[in-house]
């Protein structure tokens, strides 16, 4: 099970003739991958964060926002553009994009 929630941050750019808005926010995203839990005596951490380099090595879901025009999500090298991944001992991962 994939658990999603949105936190908005601003809202701006609303237009009631086209229907459209600017809305910026922060995506969270949880999941539970057995294949990513770890023995938490043998690193003395109870969770790890990914390295922005290794993101790509476990599994995320592909997560689509219906209904939506146009995503401008910032680029990896902008200032405003946060990703944060991090794994729990028990598998449970914890990914937010902004």
């Amino acid at each position: 099970m994939i658990q999603v929630s949105i936190f908005i941050i601003a809202l701006r750019s609303v237009s009631e003739v086209t229907m459209d808005y600017t809305l910026e926010a922060y995506f969270r995203e949880f999941w539970r991958d057995e294949r990513l839990a770890f023995d938490r005596s043998l690193l003395n951490r109870s969770e790890i964060n990914i390295d922005v380099r290794a993101r790509s090595l476990i599994w995320r879901p592909d997560t689509s926002i219906l209904n939506s025009v146009t995503s401008t999500e910032p680029r990896g090298d902008s200032l405003t553009f946060r990703e944060h991944v991090r794994v729990h001992s028990n598998g449970l991962v914890f990914q937010t994009r902004r």
